[in-house]
């Protein structure tokens, strides 16, 4: 299971995945340039320039069954990545799993570029989202410090232009936070129309980064589809959601 983070975000945030899963399922969490252990790297700011790269650290893995997890911003790139990965022909994505964010369709709604805007309104906007610790919102020093990194990632968002294309062969499986005050129901629902396969959408508890309150509950459940898919392999196991 390929795993992408949300804006700001990098491979951390999936650590303890590695040990929630079974053995027979390996999680790779994708560092994306700019943060963490590639900080020096250039960050990326347009979708169209990110996902080739990405596609080309996962070339390897085509020759195994895959799955692709993200939230937020990583369910924006997921979705583009699972195109190309088509495009390949290797039969090897079997499902896609989108978090907290609209389907890719859907205009945006807001009335401003959220990367464009000053530097306190981008900080309320975030903080807002509840996704941040207090001690880091509530510290100048390491706001400044991600802040660019936040920057450049919503810009990847604000001029991504989606393509319209033949709705994806794999299944979707959408998650979505119950007081999520930046994606609505209706906004996850419009997931449907991007597979040509089954869709199912789960409602969890919580705001838009139930990925981390609700971590027990959403691995459960990835678990439960998971052993749908690979009855033979992940299904023996037993999980209580």
């Amino acid at each position: 299971m390929i795993c992408l983070p949300y804006a700001g975000g990098n491979a951390s945030i999936y650590h303890e995945w590695a040990e929630l899963f079974p053995k027979e399922l390996e999680v790779l969490a994708i560092q994306l340039p700019g943060r963490g252990s590639r900080f020096v790297e250039d960050r990326y700011t347009e979708v169209d320039r990110l996902i080739p790269a990405l596609l080309n650290e996962l070339v390897p893995f085509t020759d195994k069954p895959l799955m692709l997890f993200g939230h937020s911003m990583g369910a924006l790139l997921c979705y583009e990545l699972a195109h190309q990965l088509m495009k390949l022909e290797t039969g090897a994505l079997q499902h896609l799993f989108v978090s907290a964010y609209r389907a890719p369709q859907l205009a945006s709604d807001r009335k401003e570029l959220r990367h464009d805007l000053p530097a306190h309104e981008l900080k309320q906007f975030f903080r807002k989202l509840n996704g941040i610790p207090a001690e880091i919102m509530n510290n100048d020093d390491m706001m400044n410090f991600i802040l660019p990194i936040l920057r450049a990632d919503v810009q990847l968002c604000d001029t991504y232009t989606y393509q319209e294309r033949p709705p994806l062969p794999c299944g979707i499986t959408a998650f979505g936070g119950s007081a999520d005050p930046e994606v609505n129901l209706h906004q996850l629902q419009a997931w449907k129309e991007l597979t040509a396969s089954e869709f199912n959408l789960h409602m969890l508890p919580g705001d838009h980064f139930f990925i981390h309150s609700q971590q027990e509950l959403l691995v459960g459940l990835l678990m439960r589809r998971m052993g749908e898919l690979f009855p033979d392999c992940i299904g023996r196991h037993s999980y209580d959601i």
